[in-house]
């Protein structure tokens, strides 16, 4: 699953995050070779983050910069498992789903709803829940 160093990389890029309210990291682990992917917050404007209201910041989230970087990149095949620390919202799970790369997704802590979870188990992506 994930090791301590990959939770330890994953906390760091918590503290990269751009977005004042939720810091929320994201890294794809490559299920073959364990060789892992970080989508960088270079180059990314962010038009505004208001946290007073959850979800409405602006910020663009953690999965979303790295399935960018995976598109950019041309990673096709199916092998990748997500590892984030806040579960995928619904806008994620559903970039998640279509992305056709990530058979798995890793997080440490839950988002504010479940919801997105149960969609995407419902599309065969497994859900994993892990402990630090």
């Amino acid at each position: 699953m994930a090791s301590c160093n990959h939770i330890s990389i994953l906390h760091s890029l918590e503290q990269q995050s751009p977005c004042k309210r939720a810091k929320v990291g994201a890294m794809l682990i490559d299920k073959l070779s364990g060789e892992y992917i970080i989508g960088s917050c270079n180059g990314y404007m962010q038009m505004s983050c208001d946290p007073s209201i959850p979800g409405k910041c602006g910020c663009l989230h953690a999965e979303q910069r790295l399935l960018d970087v995976a598109d950019h990149h041309g990673y096709t095949a199916p092998i990748y498992r997500l590892f984030v620390s806040t579960s995928p919202c619904m806008a994620c799970a559903d970039r998640i789903i279509n992305s056709k790369i990530i058979l798995e997704v890793a997080y440490l802590n839950y988002y504010r709803k479940r919801l997105p979870i149960t969609l995407l188990t419902s599309k065969d992506i497994m859900c994993v829940k892990v402990n630090e």
